[in-house]
């Protein structure tokens, strides 16, 4: 007779509330952002990457073209507030 599997228990991971520390919320605010633009340096000096981006970026925009756009004569020419 064969083993049933046994179940994997849920392990419990606390994350410590950041709305009550401004400053600590402030520091890992910065880390990411340190982080995220690290990435976009290793980006955009992927050659090949920043060409399939620029791909992507146009066909987006293609697509977005794509949409009708209803105008009203009474829109047409204002200034936004």
């Amino acid at each position: 007779m064969a083993k049933a599997p046994k179940k994997r228990q849920a392990v419990a991971v606390e994350v410590a509330p950041m709305m009550g520390d401004p400053e600590r919320e402030r520091k890992y605010r910065a880390e990411d952002a340190l982080r995220t633009l690290g990435d976009a340096e290793k980006i955009r000096k992927d050659k090949a990457l920043m060409r399939d981006v620029d791909k992507a970026r146009k066909a987006k925009m293609d697509e977005l073209a794509s949409i009708p756009c209803e105008v009203s004569e009474k829109t047409i020419g204002r200034k936004k507030a």
